[in-house]
């Protein structure tokens, strides 16, 4: 359990489930009884992860993420500290991660894109089966859904540069698919400012 936790309260906040934990911490799905909405509370860790530099990160980790205003970039709501712990309580994003979204569509290929090319000397036999018009459809949908996420993705990564915030660990486990079908850059731990001389804040988690 994260520091300042008192039962399944933090601050103003009801924890509802733990989204996910690692070495600096622990991200929960919460409930802001002021506000009345579901955040993502992103809380520090206990032990060596609570020491002046790591803490000063995580809340220099917070206020550079708080620039960003973009429907692509998770949202920033709050940070600060409860009971000396710090947190970030930011937008709670309903959907998949991109990693899973990627996953679940190649165990769902009904047919390998090869078959799409096949020029032995029997490729005209017609006892050999070879993609439908609907199984080709279907391929161009992923491929134009694909297109479509990395081009809203890049869009939102170009509003955090031009704020002058490089993220450093873009990858599909990092980028959820909202119920809306729309990409959301989650998890800036690894980013570092452009002006600055190394990566300022926390590590994923």
């Amino acid at each position: 359990m994260s520091p300042g936790l008192d039962g399944r309260r933090f601050g103003r906040y009801e924890v509802i489930e733990e989204l996910g934990h690692g070495g600096q911490g622990s991200v929960y799905r919460a409930r802001d009884t002021q506000l009345g909405r579901d955040v993502a509370l992103k809380i520090l860790g206990s032990g060596a992860a609570l020491s002046e530099a790591a803490r000063l990160r995580f809340l220099r980790e917070a206020e550079v993420a708080s620039r960003l205003d973009h429907p692509g970039l998770c949202a920033v709501y709050e940070f600060g500290e409860h009971e000396g712990v710090p947190f970030i309580a930011m937008r709670y994003v309903r959907g998949r991660p991109l990693d899973r979204d990627i996953a679940d569509t190649r165990a769902s290929a009904s047919s390998p894109t090869t078959e799409y090319f096949d020029f032995d000397d029997e490729a005209d036999d017609p006892e050999r089966s070879s993609p439908d018009v609907e199984t080709m459809s279907l391929g161009r949908e992923r491929h134009d859904a694909v297109l479509r996420v990395f081009e809203l993705v890049a869009r939102a990564l170009h509003v955090a540069h031009e704020a002058g915030l490089v993220h450093r660990d873009i990858k599909p486990a990092n980028i959820m698919i909202g119920d809306d079908d729309q990409p959301v850059v989650l998890d800036f731990g690894l980013a570092r400012e452009e002006s600055g001389d190394g990566p300022l804040l926390t590590a994923t988690g």
